[in-house]
């Protein structure tokens, strides 16, 4: 009821009580409610870097890096700590919590009690003790007009599905040097509204695709040439090899495959062929070529099936193209020769 009746908050509540949780003193002086004189509200930066570069992919490496700035107010942020929590669908990148810049800068350690740094395992999260006088134990103090940067990685989870927005937002607590308010501010992205907003990246896999086709009849005893080519349908670019393997049926032996900027082997009845060049969405590899040597007793009709994989892909369901092929006789070539005495 004395609460209700004062608007008092409960932290400044403790505050006259003489403790608080960001350690003020007995007799601190006590502000207006809402009034800041410290410049960290707004100014705290955020931003997102996949360190594979190109579309985010499962397994991808993440670089967080916060930027704070006490701009725009006369007062030092005392007792200064970000806290980041660990985005879901990724895993903390041991080893890479770094001060970037400011009080203390270098790399520290994931454990807790020897630097200003660590990730606490138990809630997944990253916490940093910032500015001058920061200890493993103590946070410190960022002056006027003063800046520091953090940086923290994360790893994409495999199994992450296309489409997948990994947001993730830094809490800063200090209290204002001028008017003792505990306060805490959120992150926000360059160009973000002031207030906190958080900082997203969306996942997006490649999707590919396959299509086989020929031209004609095949001729028993003859030559005969697929076309293989491979798209991409999805909404991210393909990273890293993918491939194309084709192994043809009994009366068709593949005797050469080509295509541009495609690697192409042929192992019996088998034919592989490797690209590592990236492929757009919406785009299409280089038409490959495959001929084969069509036996006399090929069946008739004759179906070949080519699969293409990797390339960062996720969704098996459209990988495979068969091609039903008519296989006919060579037509035959009657003479007569007519001759008298």
């Amino acid at each position: 009821m004395f609460r209700r009746r004062l608007g008092f908050l409960p932290s400044l509540l403790l505050i006259l009580a003489g403790s608080s949780p960001l350690g003020a003193q007995v007799g601190s002086r006590v502000p207006p409610i809402g009034v800041l004189t410290t410049g960290l509200p707004g100014n705290v930066i955020k931003t997102v870097t996949d360190l594979n570069g190109g579309t985010v992919l499962p397994g991808d490496t993440l670089v967080y890096d916060v930027t704070l700035t006490n701009a725009g107010g006369p007062d030092d942020a005392l007792q200064l700590a970000l806290i980041d929590s660990i985005p879901l669908n990724t895993t903390f990148a041991s080893g890479s919590l770094v001060i970037t810049s400011g009080p203390n800068a270098g790399a520290k350690t994931d454990a807790a009690g020897d630097d200003q740094a660590f990730y606490e395992a138990t809630f997944n999260r990253v916490r940093f003790r910032l500015g001058t006088g920061a200890t493993a134990t103590l946070n410190g103090t960022l002056a006027a007009n003063a800046t520091t940067s953090v940086q923290f990685r994360v790893v994409v989870n495999a199994g992450v599905t296309s489409g997948t927005i990994i947001s993730n937002s830094a809490q800063v607590r200090f209290r204002d040097g001028g008017t003792n308010a505990e306060t805490a501010t959120a992150s926000r992205p360059p160009g973000g509204p002031i207030g906190g907003t958080p900082t997203t990246v969306t996942v997006e896999l490649p999707d590919l695709t396959i299509a086989k086709s020929h031209t004609g009849s095949f001729v028993r005893g003859a030559s005969g040439t697929y076309s293989l080519v491979v798209s991409n349908a999805g909404p991210g670019a393909t990273a890293g090899t993918y491939s194309v393997s084709d192994v043809l049926p009994a009366g068709l032996t593949p005797t050469l495959a080509t295509g541009t900027g495609w690697s192409c082997s042929i192992v019996a009845q088998t034919v592989t062929c490797s690209r590592s060049t990236a492929l757009a969405a919406g785009a299409s590899a280089p038409t490959i070529t495959l001929t084969v040597a069509v036996s006399a007793s090929a069946v008739n009709p004759i179906t070949n099936t080519a699969t293409v994989a990797g390339g960062g892909e996720a969704n098996a369901g459209n990988n495979s193209a068969s091609d039903p092929t008519t296989v006919v006789d060579p037509p035959i070539d009657l003479s007569i020769t007519k001759s008298h005495v």
